[in-house]
Formats: C-alpha cells, structure tokens, sequence
C-alpha cells in the first residue's frame, strides 16, 4: 500500500483560496447590496482592473530580448520606475476604498486584495518582460 502524497500549494493558491472564503464569507454576513450600504460611487472601485492593462502594455512597449547569443542591452530605469508606479499606486488607492467603504470594509478588503494578488502577477510578467530576466 502506498503512503498519502503530501500535495503542497503554492503560495498565490492558498492566498487566492483564503481571499475567496473571505469573500464570500463577508458577502454573507455583511450584505453589501442590501440595505442601502452599497453607495452609487462604489462601482468606481472597479477602475482598479484599468492598471493590468496598462502593466500590461508596460511590458510590451519596453520587451527587451531574452535571447542569450545577444549581448544584454542598456539598463532602461523608465519602465522599472512606471511598473512600480502601476504596482503601488493601486494598493494606496485600494486602501483608500477600503477607507471610505464603510459598513463594508472586510468585503472591499478582500476584493481589493485580490486584484492585488492578480496585479502582483502581471507586474511579475511586465517586470521579466523589461529585464529579459526570465526564470
């Protein structure tokens, strides 16, 4: 007989499994779209999706070579910098929202920190993309 096989989760797995139980969980209990709590200018927190594609495009617009028979071209300090503009400008607005939602802060905290979680992604693309520093 064979001995249970230990299966280990990446950490973007189990952060996204607890963000979504925490969702769920606080969309159960806090009721968001009940009530009245749900104000008309919290869809705005929609427009967080607005920095993927632009991390994105990022990415693309500055791709430098990863083919190693080339020499390494010139450190290019403007996309580095705009990536890490596109990766911390959305977690200052995101605490922002979390902020100003009231009677709904744990539900936005988990929302926001899941675009967070997917944000981090795309920034880790771009950021290959920029330096030709592929794992």
């Amino acid at each position: 007989m064979q001995g249970l096989e230990i299966v280990e989760l990446p950490g973007f797995a189990v952060a996204s499994l607890l963000l979504a139980l925490g969702l769920a969980t606080s969309l159960v209990l806090e009721k968001p779209f009940s009530g009245g709590r749900w104000k008309h200018y919290y869809w705005l927190v929609l427009t967080q999706f607005l920095f993927y594609p632009a991390m994105i495009a990022v990415g693309v617009l500055f791709a430098v070579s990863a083919n190693p028979a080339l020499r390494p071209p010139k450190p290019n300090s403007v996309p580095g910098h705009t990536i890490d503009v596109l990766f911390y400008l959305p977690i200052a607005l995101a605490a922002f929202w979390v902020y100003r939602m009231k009677k709904i802060r744990w539900c936005a905290f988990c929302f926001l920190a899941f675009e967070q979680l997917l944000l981090f992604g795309a920034a880790l693309v771009a950021g290959f993309s920029v330096t030709g520093d592929w794992p």
